[in-house]
């Protein structure tokens, strides 16, 4: 309605994005209530040397800077729609640049971070893991993430947090990207096309969708590999037997048959891994129709603003019927 013009021109955005204000202040009330809260005790089952504070302060005080930073970016952008001021708008978009320096500061490290085992551990050092002192313990796990094995489920987590990490690093470049070619469109007069000032968007949704459909790929490879009955597949004992005769001429061993409880992890993994894919594409595919409609319409579009939102208003009318 603010961008049709029919709230009057007499309207501010200020006053239009009350809504926004008063979620912010839960938000905020939410950061300062969970750092008000300490540091957790420790669980009597625990011992002092294995207990880990899930929820360090330091953390919780960097998330509130974060979020605080987003709340002053959105202060600034409703004060120069407003015209309160005439800042150009690479100064209002700081706190963004400020907030995306603390998501490389977040990011990073875990994209580059090293997992070793610890047979390649004892293997380097020439000693037993538990004969390890505890300064060479604490300097290894300040450079590597150690875990049991390249099969442990210490190893799935680490290589997961790792490879969601790379993912968000390219979103950030893209982000970044996007936020250059924004800014040069409003503070100068290139005057370019707003389809290609949000080809950086473009382009990270496709990205994410590829990754994940790849993530699915490299699953389902796995699991086809580990179980093929599990994909309708049936192994040739013919040619495992053949192949087992020869195991004094130096050919692999069989395998050995999963259990019924691998069996099925192996099967949600698939089962979560094309969850994950679909609802991606498909939230990919929902952002990408609102910002279609959002730059058809600061191209010069005729169509009415709330077209913008439609998909939105469709989602919690569907929600509410349920």
């Amino acid at each position: 309605l603010m961008v049709d013009g029919h709230l009057g021109p007499s309207a501010e955005w200020t006053t239009v994005l009350t809504p926004l204000w008063i979620w912010d202040l839960v938000i905020l009330f939410y950061h300062f209530r969970v750092i008000m809260m300490g540091p957790f005790k420790k669980p009597d089952h625990i011992p002092q040397e294995e207990w880990v504070d899930p929820l360090p302060m330091p953390k919780r005080i960097f998330s509130l800077f974060r979020f605080c930073l987003l709340v002053i970016f959105e202060i600034l952008v409703a004060l120069r729609l407003d015209d309160a001021f005439q800042w150009k708008w690479y100064f209002i978009f700081i706190p963004l640049y400020i907030w995306e320096c603390t998501m490389v500061y977040k990011k990073v490290p875990l994209a580059k971070m090293r997992i070793v085992t610890v047979e390649d551990l004892e293997n380097a050092l020439g000693k037993p893991f538990a004969e390890f002192t505890q300064a060479e313990k604490d300097l290894i796990s300040k450079k590597y993430t150690v875990v049991p094995s390249t099969s442990s489920p210490q190893f799935e987590a680490a290589y997961k947090v790792k490879t969601r990490a790379r993912q968000d690093v390219v979103k950030l470049i893209f982000r970044v990207v996007f936020i250059i070619f924004l800014v040069f469109q409003l503070d100068t007069e290139m005057d370019m096309n707003w389809w290609v000032v949000f080809v950086p968007l473009w382009l990270m949704s496709f990205c994410i969708c590829f990754a994940n459909c790849q993530n699915f790929a490299e699953v389902q490879a796995m699991a086809m590999e580990k179980d093929p009955e599990l994909f309708g597949e049936k192994k040739n004992n013919d040619n495992e037997e053949s192949a087992s005769s020869y195991g004094a001429m130096g050919s692999e061993k069989k395998k050995r048959p999963l259990t019924n409880e691998e069996k099925e992890e192996l099967k949600a993994q698939v089962m979560h891994s094309g969850y994950r894919m679909i609802s991606s594409c498909c939230s990919q595919s929902f952002i990408l129709l609102i910002a279609c409609l959002f730059v058809g319409k600061i191209q010069g579009a005729g169509f009415s603003a709330l077209w913008i939102i439609s998909p939105l208003l469709m989602v919690a009318g569907i929600i509410l019927c349920c």
